[in-house]
């Protein structure tokens, strides 16, 4: 979980953003449409860049890797190191239902942001290791890798560009984990962690035809790794998840109409994709062909439609294979340039299903988002990202680097639900969200309801899959004691069911005392207790953290 990461972009100027190499000149699902990948444009979609407004810092006072403030003239070139050093103390250094032992361990995490807002390469990009290291239980030292970034380079004036994004973070192989935002902190055990990382490289060239169309054609490499050790069900020799890997070669056009087509737009895309991996990954192929339509019929509301082809193929015991037309029909309200909501129905991933987004201000203080969405989940793909080409929001980092919904502002760590496993096949995952935020002077108020449903359709030979629903409780309360010291609490409740298995509940509640010592340094002190009931260990296990911090920019 990357919430909390060091701050990477916070938009770009009017000039960057009319020529911004990587976005769609259409926008058809969004605000604006980011380059294919695992992020979007750093630019702020549809002016939602205000994360706070959803999930407060801890540190409200100093943004994470010093953004400018406001009417400072926008940096160029931005370098931001820092580091965090954290000593922590826990009753229960495994969260096991028995065999409790407690420990005192430390966490040190540097960090460096690189941000770039010129004429010749936009984006951002973080890197945060965290290494961790117990007194007692060295057995328990780990180094988990945590990463976000994209950006877009000009490497010929209004011709050639190329795009490169990547991402990285650690979670528990057996979920269960209800923790939020940068107060959390997932103290499993080692044997379960699994490690995810992907790197996405995308060189193309891009031709404006005045105001009649902009066609672009490029390729994608993309390398992504999943490791940790094997996992297991209670009394099954069969993992449902086993380390695994892919590299994919995807080639992609898009001609999209301009200005001069006025209240009717159009998006004609197309993207071949092979992979060349393990597990779900050997010999799969994802190829996809899209026309969209837009018709503006007025400022606020608009029609659309979408047809096209899916060719897609995973492998497994029973390979799933999808050779299926796509369409979809659907309404955009737009009240203003901070807020929309967007509902289709439609013909995707081999099924039938609605899809709905929507991010809006309900008065002065308060923004409702909601989501859902059917969609194929295969390993290493992340919330929100889509199954082709260009065709959905995706994920990106705020001016307060934090991972969030491109198109919506909001945190991963509303979205990203760290209760489920982690399994190594390919799922219809139907997944439902709503949030309510409230800013006030002093205090902000959050809450959103999250419920995921995955059932496997294609299972890796050697593994083992099981359906799985998880559903959760999100309230977060940030209050401003006085200017520069800030009480942040935030409380989970989840719910999990698995396939043969009774319901397992989570509660979780945390909370965090921060002050800014100086323009550069700041420190916190922070309590977590969490209650996890545990099938895999026939039982219940609560768990107290104390976490006291300093983090020190440079």
């Amino acid at each position: 979980m990357l919430i909390g990461a060091p701050a990477l972009v916070a938009g770009l100027p009017a000039q960057a953003q009319q020529a911004a190499p990587g976005s769609s000149p259409l926008g058809l699902f969004g605000p604006s449409a980011p380059p294919p990948g695992p992020f979007g444009t750093p630019a702020a979609p549809g002016g939602v860049d205000s994360t706070r407004f959803w999930l407060p810092q801890l540190y409200p006072d100093l943004p994470v890797g010093g953004a400018p403030p406001a009417g400072a003239p926008p940096q160029v070139w931005s370098i931001r190191p820092s580091i965090e050093v954290s000593v922590a103390a826990t009753d229960n250094l495994r969260g096991s239902v028995r065999d409790r032992e407690a420990d005192l361990y430390g966490i040190i995490r540097p960090q460096i942001t690189l941000a770039a807002d010129s004429r010749q390469l936009v984006g951002a990009f973080t890197y945060r290791p965290s290494l961790r290291l117990y007194m007692n239980n060295s057995d328990q030292n780990r180094l988990d890798h945590l990463l976000a970034g994209q950006g877009t380079a000009t490497l010929v004036e209004d011709l050639l560009f190329l795009d490169v994004s990547g991402s990285g973070d650690a979670r528990s192989a057996f979920g269960g984990f209800g923790e939020t935002g940068e107060l959390g902190d997932d103290n499993f055990d080692r044997q379960d962690r699994v490690q995810t990382t992907t790197y996405r490289i995308s060189p193309y060239v891009m031709q404006r035809f005045g105001g009649l169309a902009t066609a672009r054609v490029g390729y994608a490499f993309r390398q992504s790794f999943q490791s940790g050790r094997d996992a297991f069900l209670p009394g099954s020799n069969t993992p449902f998840f086993t380390s695994q890997d892919f590299i994919s070669h995807e080639g992609f056009a898009q001609l999209a109409s301009g200005e001069d087509w006025g209240r009717l737009g159009w998006d004609a895309q197309t993207s071949w994709t092979t992979f060349e991996g393990s597990g779900v990954y050997d010999g799969a192929h994802r190829h996809l062909h899209i026309l969209a339509l837009r018709y503006q019929l007025d400022r606020r509301f608009a029609l659309t439609a979408e047809g096209g082809w899916q060719d897609e193929r995973y492998a497994g015991v029973r390979p799933f294979e999808i050779q299926e037309p796509v369409w979809s029909v659907g309404v955009r309200y737009t009240p203003n340039d901070d807020g929309f909501l967007s509902v289709r129905y439609g013909q995707r991933d081999g099924f039938e299903s609605a899809a709905v987004d929507g991010s809006l201000n309900v008065g002065v203080r308060t923004r409702l988002f909601v989501s859902y969405n059917e969609q194929l989940g295969a390993p290493f793909r992340r919330p929100g990202e889509s199954s082709g080409f260009g065709l959905a929001p995706g994920l990106r980092v705020d001016a307060f680097g934090n991972i969030v919904d491109a198109a919506t502002g909001v945190p991963v760590s509303l979205l990203d639900d760290r209760l489920r496993s982690t399994q190594s096949n390919v799922f219809r995952t139907r997944r439902a969200t709503i949030g309510l935020s409230q800013a006030w002077p002093r205090d902000t108020f959050t809450a959103a309801l999250s419920h995921e449903e995955r059932d496997p359709v294609a299972v890796a030979q050697g593994t083992t899959a099981f359906a799985e629903d998880t559903s959760s409780v999100t309230l977060v309360w940030t209050r401003e004691l006085e200017p520069g010291l800030a009480l942040t609490t935030s409380g989970r409740v989840g719910i999990t069911e698995r396939e043969g298995q009774d319901e397992n509940m989570s509660y979780v509640f945390q909370a965090g005392l921060s002050k800014v010592i100086s323009p550069r340094l700041s420190g916190s002190v922070q309590y977590q207790f969490s209650q996890r009931e545990n099938y895999f260990q026939g039982g219940s296990a609560v768990q107290n953290t104390i976490i006291v911090t300093l983090r020190q920019l440079f």
